[in-house]
């Protein structure tokens, strides 16, 4: 080998040994990442459930008809304040007016048969207490006279027996048909005087008119109320909710409600009733899902909710005491599995995680981690399995 290839050589071992040497030394003197952490301790968790809802009245009241009629008059229009009893508006009354007028002169001829049977009547029972007075007052009569009197009475058959009680009995059924026919006109009557009252409608509650669909002169829409009222100093939330979180809801929990036009308000409730059954709705999926409806009541009822608005609504479940729980920033998948940096002897170690319930802030962790355990918020994607770190300065709590 010559001099000068040799001398070449060495010059590059010096090179790389100064280079490794300089590399080795920077990283002896490079400071490991700082990292915020949290510590694992048993706490108070509520599970949140999510839905959507519809603000409706709590007190409402629809004025519907089965078939049309001509509308005579329109008292109240949208927006009116009414009062219980408080007349709506009246239906056309001309062909019930004249049934009240016929069912009323049915009335009076039926009390005129009866007036007429009880006089046949009590002119029969008159007639046999003459012939019993004659019968029983012999004092200025003949002796024959008298016995041919008595023979002719023994041998006559009273009022009420024989040919002669044949009318009687007749007169008396009169009077009886007479007195179910005065009954059967007075009762239809009623009738007639209550299908006459039902062409006026009245509010049946306190409230604000909604809606006026009826038009004086046209006939009444079948389809829609003619009316609608509703008390809108009380609301409610109408929700649906899937098979799933219906069966982890009970009545008296409390909800909050959340909406655009409400900003950062929020309103609290609690829920009111849950329906009986699931019910499945027609819709243009393959296989609708059965949702639940739930009803919830409103502490408080904020000006900007108006009926009809759709607001969010996040239920609280029953809390599940002593469990653990890592904020939901701590999680990070990969796959379907979830996992967490656990802090240990200056180092992360990547760690599995089974999960339970969850809250906007906190996940219910089942296994993989035990109280005390330290993990790290925020992970990156820089972030390896056995990096080492440096907390940040009191980080941990």
């Amino acid at each position: 080998m010559s001099k000068k290839v040799f001398l070449g050589a060495l010059a590059i071992i010096l090179i790389l040994g100064l280079g490794t040497g300089a590399w080795w030394m920077w990283e002896r003197g490079k400071t490991p990442p700082k990292v915020k952490l949290t510590t694992i301790s048993p706490v108070s968790i509520h599970e949140e459930i999510y839905a959507n809802g519809t603000i409706t009245p709590a007190s409402q009241q629809e004025l519907r008809v089965l078939s049309p009629a001509k509308v005579s008059r329109v008292f109240v229009k949208v927006g009116d304040k009414v009062k219980q009893g408080q007349l709506l508006l009246e239906l056309d009354k001309t062909l019930a007016e004249a049934q009240v007028s016929q069912a009323r002169a049915n009335l009076q001829v039926a009390k005129a048969t009866l007036a007429s049977s009880e006089s046949q009547l009590n002119a029969f029972k008159n007639s046999s207490i003459s012939n019993n007075q004659i019968a029983q007052k012999p004092g200025n009569i003949s002796g024959n006279t008298l016995n041919i009197m008595m023979s002719d009475t023994s041998n006559s058959p009273s009022p009420t027996q024989g040919s002669e009680g044949a009318p009687f009995k007749q007169a008396e059924l009169a009077v009886t048909q007479a007195q179910a026919m005065v009954k059967q006109a007075e009762e239809a009557l009623k009738v007639a005087e209550a299908q006459r009252s039902q062409l006026t409608y009245k509010s049946g509650i306190n409230g604000t008119v909604l809606q006026v669909n009826a038009v004086e002169g046209n006939l009444t829409p079948v389809q829609t109320p003619l009316v609608v009222i509703a008390d809108v100093s009380a609301m409610n939330v109408e929700a649906e909710l899937n098979e799933v979180d219906a069966g982890r809801v009970k009545v008296g929990q409390k909800v909050q409600i959340t909406s655009k036009v409400l900003g950062d308000k929020i309103v609290e409730g609690i829920i009111a009733q849950i329906a009986p059954q699931a019910v499945t709705k027609q819709s243009l999926q393959a296989n609708p899902a059965p949702t639940v409806a739930v009803s919830l009541k409103l502490n408080s009822v904020p000006a900007e909710l108006k009926p009809g608005f759709t607001v969010n609504v996040q239920i609280l479940t029953s809390p599940k005491e002593g469990v653990l729980a890592v904020p939901l920033e701590s999680l990070f998948q990969e796959g379907n599995k979830n996992y967490v940096y656990k802090y240990q002897n200056g180092r992360l170690f990547k760690t599995e995680v089974k999960v339970g319930v969850a809250t906007s802030v906190l996940q219910e962790i089942t296994a993989g981690l035990a109280s005390g355990d330290r993990v790290v918020l925020n992970p990156t994607a820089q972030m390896q399995d056995q990096m080492a770190v440096t907390p940040e300065n009191g980080s941990g709590s």
